[in-house]
């Protein structure tokens, strides 16, 4: 996948042809000044900068030292002019930040307040209950009450309830709810449990809160089934405690449940608004009280924790926040007045100091999200100008390194995983000439024994081929001939306008005359100071010729190409047989291994076919060892172009082959192998003269892991269905079968 590289500009572009960025570079060196000579001053209006080339980049670059900005024109100048005119701003943005830091402040200090009297309450609930609590722990502890029927029970609970005013009844009562002894002065005063007593009966906690009153319950002995103590206590002492304290006229507390039951039964109880407040987590808010107009409060909602209570104290904050709400009018009339002013007045500075500047970042943005194409078009004579034309050179530099870099990185990710030396050749070459935009492209390398140029591979713009075919063993060039052979004899690039009228240029075979390109640009593969090869781009698919920049960028990435296919080369003669062009054995063993261990990973199968030349010795023996190894290199070949990309065909030894089939059961590989034993005995082979001869094939095919555990089963399985093969007549294919061993 090629990387994807700028292809448009956003400025108009100046005649001439893409880079191999994509961006537009101009038929001459740049943009025509004044006089029609040379490029426009860059201190004047600031056009669309081409990409240079080294060599001109010592005449067009324009050293910062080299210009001198008169005063009235510097940018210091008009910045420190525009910060006086504004300078007013800060303070305004003082202000507002002033009444926000008065606004939190007034809002803490009630919030603060409110605490501190939440707290007072908190402490004279505690106290409250606490209290009783206490007296009916010791009433429970009591020895008159073992026995509730007894006279005695009943005269325990009336001295407690007498004791103390504010307990209202206190009640005895069996597991069931059964009335035993009360603290009435007359039997017959309290006959049953009342609701609320019921309730907190069956309650799982010792207390129960209900309007106006809280109960205590507390079991007499620790038996099963013992009776149990149910007090309750009037809350109407702990409303006097409160009513008492000193909060002052503008606090108001309430004490609720969970469920938002006023248990101290105040007057002017805001049900709704407790209800929200319940809603929400413990803390301190801003709200309004019910009715239009009426002023702002303070809420806390705290809770009352080994009760389950819910505190809520709310505080009249109207005064406060209207006197706060005077000053924030005062404050935004003033920056109001400031700021009408100052944008007035320092409008038509910003707009010229500031608009270059916008229009230099929008750039600089537009080119950290990738677009390298972009140029800046400006007529100022300061700084911003300067910086603007400094930013175009930049950018035209970024641009070539950046296409050139990504292009060395990528060229080296495809030779690094193409599974084969020609594939690296195939696939960078593709990636050539979609990238410099050519309509089609070549790799031609020194062939044995040296004298001659052989073409290696051939892509086309889009990857189609108009031939139909590659004609990669039709056109050879010796070294001294066309344009490729001068950019090997020079070592330099060569390009070619007009191929056609060019005596340099070696025509094509009539029959591929059709091909010949109208410009050609042919770069030398150097390795270690020799020539190996050549690149050659012909034409550009939007038909615009090749620049001096393409020349530079496509030599550095000739050099790192030719230092890749190189160390690919040697990687695959030491994998590759040379007679056949299929892996060698030790390759084959290594990679049988990778595979199975894939295989066992995954869950998933592999076949192994394992084939040999039906009577080879025979055939040596009558047409000699010539043709035995064209007979070998012809079944290669034919192998070769069967199995898929992901197969592996090698050469087992002699005239053995084998081919490792990832991801494929033995029946499908038997499919595969009947296919391509067909084809083989097919297809006839020349003997040099006029007679013909044709080979077949036998096949053996096992399985991992259905016939085989590891490799050295796999193999041998294979090679007893090939043997089989054998035993059956030679020329047909055989799938491993248990017991077949015990025959061969």
């Amino acid at each position: 996948m090629t990387p994807e590289l700028p292809r448009e500009s956003s400025e108009p572009a100046p005649p001439g042809g893409p880079t191999p960025g994509g961006t537009t570079a101009p038929a001459g060196s740049g943009p025509a000044g004044p006089d029609g000579k040379g490029p426009s001053d860059p201190a004047g209006a600031v056009e669309t900068v081409a990409p240079v080339t080294p060599a001109l980049e010592a005449e067009t670059a324009v050293p910062p030292a080299a210009r001198r900005i008169p005063l009235r024109h510097r940018i210091q100048v008009k910045f420190w002019a525009g910060i006086f005119l504004v300078s007013i701003v800060p303070l305004a943005v003082l202000g507002v930040y002033s009444f926000g830091i008065l606004t939190r402040i007034t809002r803490d200090l009630l919030i603060k307040s409110n605490l501190q009297a939440v707290q007072q309450v908190k402490t004279a609930v505690d106290q409250e209950v606490n209290l009783y609590i206490n007296l009916i722990s010791f009433l429970q502890g009591d020895r008159r009450l073992a026995d509730p029927a007894a006279p005695a029970a009943a005269e325990a609970l009336r001295q407690m309830h007498i004791g103390y005013e504010f307990i209202e009844r206190i009640v005895l009562c069996a597991s069931d709810g059964a009335l035993l002894a009360h603290s009435a002065k007359t039997p017959g005063e309290i006959t049953a449990l009342t609701a609320l007593e019921q309730a907190a009966r069956q309650a799982p906690a010792a207390l129960t809160f209900g309007a106006g009153r809280f109960l205590i319950r507390a079991p007499v002995g620790d038996r099963p089934g013992a009776p149990s103590l149910v007090a309750t206590i009037s809350f109407h002492k702990l409303r006097k405690t409160l009513e008492g304290m000193a909060f002052g006229t503008s606090f108001r507390f309430f004490l609720v449940t969970r469920d938002g039951i006023n248990i101290l039964e105040q007057p002017g109880f805001p049900a709704g608004l407790v209800r929200q407040l319940l809603e929400r987590p413990f803390g301190g808010y801003d709200i309004g009280a019910a009715g239009n107009g009426a002023p702002t409060q303070v809420a806390v909602i705290l809770p009352i924790l080994p009760f389950g209570l819910r505190l809520i104290v709310m505080q009249d904050a109207g005064e406060v926040y209207a006197a706060v709400g005077t000053i924030k009018r005062n404050i935004y009339l003033v920056i109001l007045v400031v700021m009408v002013i100052a944008f007035l007045v320092g409008t038509a500075f910003s707009f010229r100091i500031t608009s270059p500047i916008i229009a230099i970042a929008d750039k600089a943005n537009q080119i950290s999200g990738g677009n390298l194409a972009v140029n800046i078009i400006s007529d100022r004579r300061d700084e911003i100008g300067f910086l603007a034309t400094c930013f175009n050179h930049m950018t035209s530099r970024v641009r070539r390194k950046v296409f050139e870099l990504s292009a060395l990185f990528r060229i080296s990710q495809i030779v690094n995983q193409a599974a084969s030396y020609q594939k690296a050749l195939d696939d960078t070459m593709t990636y050539i000439v979609t990238a410099f935009l050519a309509q089609r492209g070549s790799i031609q390398l020194v062939a044995e024994p040296g004298d001659h140029l052989q073409l290696r591979s051939v892509r086309f713009f889009g990857g189609l081929n108009p031939t139909g075919e590659e004609p990669r063993e039709r056109i050879a060039l010796r070294l001294t001939e066309g344009i490729a052979g001068l950019a090997m004899s020079t070592g330099r690039p060569v390009l070619c306008e007009d191929c056609r009228a060019d005596p340099r240029f070696k025509p094509y075979p009539a029959d591929l005359a059709d091909l010949t390109p109208h410009r050609l640009l042919s770069v030398p593969l150097v390795v270690q100071g020799k020539a190996v090869g050549v690149i050659n781009l012909a034409d550009r698919a939007n038909n615009q010729p090749f620049t001096d920049e393409d020349q530079e960028v496509l030599l550095a990435i000739a050099t790192q190409v030719a230092m890749s296919i190189d160390n690919a080369k040697l990687h695959e003669l030491a994998i590759t047989d040379g007679l056949t062009q299929l892996f060698i054995h030790r390759f084959f063993q290594l990679k049988l291994d990778d595979e199975l261990k894939r295989a066992r990973r995954y869950g998933e199968p592999l076949a192994l076919i394992l084939f040999d030349i039906d009577h080879f010795k025979k055939f040596n023996d009558t047409w000699g060892h010539q043709l035995g190894d064209q007979v070998l290199r012809e079944t290669a070949r034919l192998l070769r172009n069967a199995v898929r990309a992901s197969d592996i065909p090698c050469r087992y030894g002699g005239e053995e082959f084998t081919v490792i089939l990832p991801h494929t059961t033995a029946e499908q590989a038997y499919i595969f192998a009947e296919r391509f034993r067909q084809k083989v005995a097919n297809h006839p082979i020349g003997t040099g003269g006029d007679a013909e001869v044709k080979i077949t094939i036998s096949i053996g095919i096992a399985e991992f892991p259905a016939m085989a555990a590891d490799k050295v089963g796999l193999i041998r399985k294979a090679d007893i269905a090939l043997y089989h093969c054998k035993e059956k007549g030679r020329n047909c294919t055989s799938l491993y079968l248990e017991g077949m061993g015990d025959k061969t």
